[in-house]
């Protein structure tokens, strides 16, 4: 667990899309779109972190259906095709038919034109969104800039938004064990945030140096939690890109259309290496072998750099 390990990690990951692969694949997903059409659809993928069970939404409710229906028949749809909506576990403030209703129906009513605000007024004007918390505001934010036009383009997340961060905190505890005691607690005094924000600032110029190229706010943010997850076993390189298969399959079972005009698959094959798609390579979601290999085998693993198929021994895995 140190800066160099990590730094392989971030140059791994960057290298498949990471670190939020889901959000650069809505971004393939809602290209060419009217720019009002796709900013909605966006901001409807931000509500689950997943582009399979957002294209249900996308088509079957637009802004202007969400807006017009009442909270109650709202969540009687929404419970009536549950089984048709999986919701990841990072969006569980919304894991329930009338607590997803409330929070649409709130982005469906935000009118605000962010394009207009600093980042700080942007942020603070997402209050009014149900359930979108600290992290879902980053993604936004960040989505918008990327995916939402040029008026956006100046909402580069100016730190990593250390209050409230446990996630990332824990891991830069990992990362500099001399300020564990800082770091790995819930407190978000003064002293605790100038020391997150100066560890921060050494790492983000670590990570850098060491990858050649630029890494963001929003970038070194997901990259912490995606390394504190790969160090318990719960993520590896290309997990994310997996994941999705999954929830595609949930989604597939219950609609005879689950996507009534955006192409999932095309919109992967636009924005990850052959390499790690499991519908071209042979898997179908998430991959055992792989959960503990940095822990138990000390290696990072990746598809680019690892042949899946042809490896039987995780323990020497057979390389590219």
């Amino acid at each position: 667990m140190d800066l160099v390990e990590f730094a392989e990690f971030c140059r791994l990951k960057m290298a498949v899309n990471g670190p939020d692969v889901h959000m650069k694949c809505a971004g393939a997903a809602t290209a060419g779109l009217p720019d009002d059409e796709r900013r909605w659809r966006l901001a409807i993928y931000n509500c689950f972190s997943s582009v399979a069970t957002a294209a249900v939404i996308w088509s079957r409710w637009p802004r202007a259906r969400i807006f017009e229906t009442s909270d109650v028949d709202l969540a009687a749809w929404l419970r009536a095709h549950w089984k048709g909506i999986p919701i990841r576990n990072t969006r569980r403030p919304v894991r329930a038919p009338h607590k997803l209703a409330r929070c649409l129906k709130s982005v469906a009513a935000y009118d605000v034109d962010v394009a207009a605000l600093d980042y700080e007024a942007a942020w603070k004007s997402l209050d009014t969104v149900y359930s979108w918390g600290r992290y879902v505001r980053i993604k936004y934010l960040e989505t918008l800039r990327r995916f939402g036009g040029s008026a956006y383009a100046h909402l580069a997340a100016p730190d990593i938004r250390a209050r409230d961060a446990w996630s990332p905190r824990r891991a830069l505890a990992w990362l500099y064990p001399t300020y564990a005691a800082t770091l790995d607690v819930k407190t978000n005094d003064r002293a605790a945030l100038n020391v997150v924000s100066a560890l921060v600032g050494e790492t983000r110029a670590a990570v850098m140096e060491l990858v050649g190229c630029d890494v963001s706010h929003y970038e070194l943010e997901a990259l912490l939690c995606n390394y504190r997850q790969s160090l318990t076993g719960k993520l590896y390189v290309g997990r994310t890109i997996d994941s999705e298969l999954e929830y595609h399959r949930k989604v597939a079972a219950f609609w005879d259309e689950p996507y009534t005009d955006t192409d999932i698959f095309a919109a992967r094959r636009a924005t990850f290496p052959v390499e790690t798609l499991g519908e071209v390579q042979g898997w179908d979601g998430p991959r055992p072998p792989l959960f503990f290999l940095l822990t138990e085998h000390g290696y990072i693993w990746s598809d680019l750099v690892y042949d899946y198929r042809a490896t039987t021994d995780f323990a020497h895995p057979v390389r590219r």
